[in-house]
């Protein structure tokens, strides 16, 4: 399995990218190496598969319908691979997927890749907006050939593809106070701290978190948080000691 990811990560940096089949069965247009580095974490190395399928399986044994938050949705990648593994697990139970995504360059491929999963077993509520504080707005950087994003303190004109625009924050309260959620994806872009800072109160009704930090400071922080409001540190998902970043995969204590 290890060699045919490889014999595929070296064909698609030298041919023209397309579109990509999942082992599933999923098509997926992957216009970028930066598309198909996405798409090659999620569906051919398949890091966070071990993490999405402890926190499903946790929750398979009623009928009654599921949520997941999808924070940095990006081209919506991970909820499809949330999917394509409840699919796998056989449950009927539907799944209601909340998925924020502030860039506008991937929010009509975001919308286009759910279409194929949208039906009686899944649902997706789509914003594009930023999360992190419950109010107000940023500048948020973009580039029209990478679609990475992130807020930056002054309006940058367009140079090029590279230009900023003004992004309203959503507030998550309602979400995450009000309803039980099996799992929050949390990529945001360096913006974890301000998310924990404000929201860190409100999640006793979250099942499981997996989160992006950045930067050793951001990590450290998340970590002593997660500790504070009731989580334990299930595993580190891609944790380079020499890297700024990291996954890392929490669970709430009472779910253990």
């Amino acid at each position: 399995m290890k060699i045919k990811a490889f014999v595929k990560n070296i064909l698609w940096r030298h041919q023209n990218l397309g579109i990509q089949k999942t082992e599933f069965g999923t098509k997926l247009r992957i216009n970028s190496f930066i598309d198909h580095l996405v798409y090659k974490e999620i569906f051919t190395d398949k890091i966070y598969d071990e993490y999405i399928n402890h926190a499903l399986k946790k929750c398979m044994d009623n009928n009654e319908s599921k949520k997941i938050l999808d924070l940095g949705a990006n081209l919506g990648f991970f909820s499809i691979r949330c999917c394509e593994i409840w699919c796998q697990i056989g449950s009927k139970a539907k799944i209601d997927f909340v998925l924020f995504e502030p860039s506008e360059n991937c929010i009509d491929r975001l919308k286009a890749n759910l279409k194929g999963f949208a039906s009686n077993n899944f649902s997706f509520d789509i914003h594009n907006k930023l999360v992190g504080k419950k109010n107000g707005w940023d500048w948020f950087i973009e580039d029209r050939d990478h679609h990475i994003g992130q807020c930056v303190s002054k309006r940058i004109e367009k140079k090029g593809k590279r230009y900023s625009r003004k992004v309203e924050y959503s507030d998550l309260t309602k979400d995450l106070e009000f309803s039980t959620i099996e799992l929050i994806k949390c990529d945001i872009e360096g913006s974890e701290i301000e998310f924990f800072k404000n929201y860190s109160i409100s999640l006793s009704n979250v099942n499981s978190i997996i989160i992006e930090t950045h930067e050793y400071e951001a990590k450290d922080f998340v970590c002593k948080k997660m500790k504070e409001i009731g989580f334990t540190s299930y595993k580190d998902i891609r944790d380079d000691i020499k890297s700024k970043y990291c996954n890392l995969f929490f669970i709430n204590n009472k779910c253990i």
